[in-house]
């Protein structure tokens, strides 16, 4: 057998392996449950942040304004073939005046200048 074939084999070998360690090692998608409480690194986000806070692993608004608008956003570049999971504890009477907006992805950081955008 030519030495410089059995070589190349070992090399595509290692190198496929390699490949196959390092993918089952990486993350491919973005991942918050706030338990680090920080809301500024890992990932940053942006936004009115002094409206949020974070208890007990879990992000809260903090506004006491009636009906008011605020939001918090992060970049991401995963938006297709994405599954998206959220828990919602709605601790107040919903209305066409009192509710939530949810968008999962969108053009602008911030939602209500977005032209473009998925939205709940």
């Amino acid at each position: 057998m030519n030495p410089l074939i059995k070589m190349q084999d070992s090399v595509t070998f290692t190198f496929t392996t390699l490949l196959i360690i390092c993918h089952l090692y990486s993350a491919g998608q973005f991942n918050e449950d706030f338990s680090d409480n920080d809301l500024l690194t890992n990932p940053q986000w942006i936004g009115n942040l002094d409206k949020f806070i974070i208890e007990e692993d879990k992000l809260r608004s903090n506004s006491t304004i009636t009906s008011d608008e605020f939001y918090i956003s992060t970049p991401s570049q995963f938006v297709l073939e994405t599954e998206w999971q959220i828990s919602l504890d709605i601790d107040f009477k919903t209305s066409s005046a009192n509710y939530i907006d949810i968008f999962l992805a969108s053009d602008s950081a911030n939602p209500s200048k977005a032209k473009q955008a998925y939205f709940i």
